[in-house]
């Protein structure tokens, strides 16, 4: 019989009365049902047969054996079908034998899944003959379940297959001591939860489980327990008076934690700070983060990770299911996109990056620029255009729109002007490998299984490449280090450029303090054929995260995370959204009403809610201006944010895709030179 674990039952025995002899038998086969009046005969018959044996056999087994009709026979057979027909047959079999495996069948192109009894896979190992019985081949494609169970274990080891179509449940995993609980299993590729495989997986999966420790230090929660935190960040002097706000309110909520707010500059002087830092054991608890710095950090094995907190079942130290759900989920998976799997950073100042562009100019020339895109949204009564939008821009809209401003006498500069420029060079290379080449054509898993870039490999992404540098050439394009500059926002308020793309973090930087002309705010610009599909359309998502530092002191580390829970509260992101340029990384925060207000210049009374006209239109109470503009079009196109994932080394790849733009713009290179070029370097940074 089959191991009872495997779930096939192959009979059922029970007594049917206390006094009489009387037992009730149904087998498994036929679903007949046979009874035994005289128990005395049965046990006469069964010593008679085990004289005939080396070994006794257990009685329960034999008197199912002998009323199948089987206690006679000598020898037993097995057949090996597929589909019913006969694929081969083991005759004369003794009893108890192990069956030689007959091999895989091969049917077409399908994978062999196995002989089955019925629906479970024949163990040739293990399983033993006692009846005669027919094992069915099994085809059809086979792919890999891979386990991580970090603190746990899988009874037979971490490698599983599966069968496309068929619905696997993932088993918990084996885990040993009461501290540590099991959440659930994570698709290692996605990041979403997955309890079990259906017919929607078509390829290998990767799993990891997800636990959370409940050896917790509360010493934190008593008030006479006075603790010091460092929190470091590369904030500028407005954005730090709001952090101090931050950190006030955290202090009359935690009155015995003390944070110091400390400013290390720019954001590589504080990852260098906090490298060195670290090194020395005067590393900060908290800190801001790039995910490509937290890859850093992860092989010094300085940074902590965040699971323990968040899915503790103490109310004082978990977020709730609620505070977790309002997270923007694309936000939330950027802290798990490491090679290390769980949750090392949570949102904090969260921008994009958007097309501004010279309102003035698109208004007086409408007759033009109205075939490619652009929309008149106000006309006067002598028929000027004196408001206009421009949503959804094509890359091919705007190259367009360059070549006609280079014949007006509005580009008066000569060589200085360029009908569109991008302040950053990385992004730009980044988001046009991704446009044109695909999800994986900057950086992903390369065949092995290892992330790390693949820009070089993408011919999608020289072709992107090649066409702003044809672009270039003919003067329509520019980054900010044609103007001399690090941002092309003064060169766009300079009249020297009528489109400019960048930060939706630096919008006020774009309109001009004298006014000279109103600065329109649109969407990033996108392959027109992506535009038409819906498909393939990618914005870069940029901006900070939060991460905790490992420290000696667990008091201290619970207090960091006390902290970090705090900045991602309710209260904490509107107060940082709506007094800074950045985006608010909460849903409930976004869509309530004191946001949409400050948002919109809508009138909220003093219960909260929207003050409305006649018509039931919220009243206005002021006139929203280029940041706010900003902050509307950055969500409009947040469902195709994109984030690269994070390896060692990976912010030399980036400071090289910057290089690359550089080189061949403004260093004399070509495309296939500035491409070499990088390699070399990042080889001789991160080693291969």
């Amino acid at each position: 019989l089959p191991d009872p674990n495997t779930g096939i039952k192959k009979y059922e025995f029970q007594t049917l009365t206390d006094n009489v002899n009387l037992y009730e038998i149904t087998f498994f086969n036929d679903n007949t049902v046979k009874t035994v009046i005289n128990e005395n005969e049965m046990l006469e018959k069964y010593s008679a047969y085990c004289e005939n044996l080396e070994n006794d056999i257990d009685y329960l087994e034999w008197l199912i054996n002998y009323l199948s009709g089987n206690s006679y026979k000598q020898s037993f057979k097995t057949k090996f079908l597929y589909e019913d027909e006969l694929m081969c047959e083991y005759t004369n079999l003794e009893y108890k034998t192990l069956l030689n495996n007959p091999g895989d069948l091969k049917i077409d192109d399908y994978d062999f899944v196995g002989w089955m009894f019925y629906d479970v896979e024949w163990n040739f190992a293990e399983y033993v003959i006692i009846d005669d019985i027919n094992l069915t081949g099994k085809v059809g494609y086979l792919k890999n379940i891979t386990y991580d169970t970090q603190y746990g274990a899988m009874p037979n080891g971490t490698k599983y297959q599966y069968c496309i179509g068929e619905e696997y449940v993932l088993p918990d995993p084996i885990i040993e001591g009461e501290d540590v609980e099991f959440l659930y299993w994570m698709d290692v590729t996605t990041r979403e939860v997955i309890e079990k495989i259906d017919a929607s997986f078509t390829d290998d999966v990767e799993v990891i489980a997800i636990f959370v420790n409940h050896n917790e230090d509360l010493s934190v929660f008593d008030p006479n327990n006075r603790i010091e935190i460092e929190f470091w960040h590369a904030m500028g002097q407005i954005n730090q008076a709001v952090i101090d706000r931050m950190i006030d309110s955290f202090n009359e909520k935690y009155p015995n934690i003390t944070v110091y707010a400390y400013s290390k500059g720019g954001y590589d002087e504080l990852r260098e700070s906090i490298i060195y830092g670290c090194a020395a054991g005067e590393g900060p608890t908290v800190a801001q983060t790039y995910p490509d710095h937290v890859a850093l950090y992860l092989r010094a094995k300085v940074i902590k990770q965040l699971d323990d907190f968040i899915y503790s079942s103490n109310p004082l130290i978990g977020l709730s299911e609620n505070d977790l759900n309002q997270i923007f989920p694309s936000f939330l998976e950027e802290g798990m996109s490491y090679q290390s799997y769980g949750t090392y950073s949570f949102p904090f100042n969260k921008s994009s990056e958007v097309l501004f562009y010279n309102k003035d100019f698109f208004c007086k020339y409408y007759s033009v620029l109205s075939k490619y895109g652009v929309k008149a949204t106000s006309i006067d009564n002598y028929g000027n255009v004196l408001d206009v939008e421009w949503p959804n821009p094509s890359w091919e809209q705007v190259e367009a729109i360059s070549q006609f401003y280079m014949t007006t006498p509005e580009c008066k500069y000569g060589y200085e002007n360029t009908g569109f420029a991008a302040d950053s060079c990385a992004n730009l290379f980044i988001t046009l490998n991704q446009q044109w080449g695909g999800s994986n054509a900057y950086s992903g898993k390369d065949e092995n299984n290892v992330l790390t870039y693949l820009f070089h490999k993408s011919t999608e992404g020289k072709k992107a490449i090649q066409w702003f540098v044809d672009g270039f050439k003919k003067g329509y394009f520019a980054t900010a280090n044609k103007f001399g500059e690090d941002y092309s926002s003064n060169a766009f308020i300079g009249d020297k450029t009528i489109m400019t793309l960048g930060s939706s973090a630096g919008a006020s930087y774009n309109e001009p303090w004298d006014g000279h002309f109103i600065t329109g705010v649109t969407h990033y610009p996108q392959r027109a054929t992506a535009l038409e599909s819906g498909k393939e359309k990618y914005v870069i998502q940029q901006g900070t995260n939060i991460s905790l530092f490992k420290s000696d002191s667990t008091a201290e580390e619970m207090a960091g995370w006390l902290f970090i829970k705090h900045l991602m509260s309710y209260e904490m992101s509107l107060l940082w959204a709506t007094n800074t340029n950045y985006f608010p990384t909460r849903k409930d925060v976004y869509e309530g009403n004191e946001y949409q207000a400050y948002l919109h210049g809508w009138k909220l009374d003093n219960a909260g809610n929207f003050v409305l006209d006649e018509q039931g239109n919220p009243v206005q109470d002021r006139k929203v201006g280029v940041k706010e503009l900003t902050q509307q079009v950055v969500f409009s196109q947040r469902d195709y944010m994109f984030t690269n994932v994070a390896f060692v080394g990976s912010s030399y790849v980036r400071d090289e895709s910057e290089n690359i733009i550089e080189a061949i713009l403004y260093g004399d290179y070509t495309l296939e030179e500035a491409y070499e070029r990088a390699i070399e370097n990042i080889k001789s940074y991160i080693g291969y």
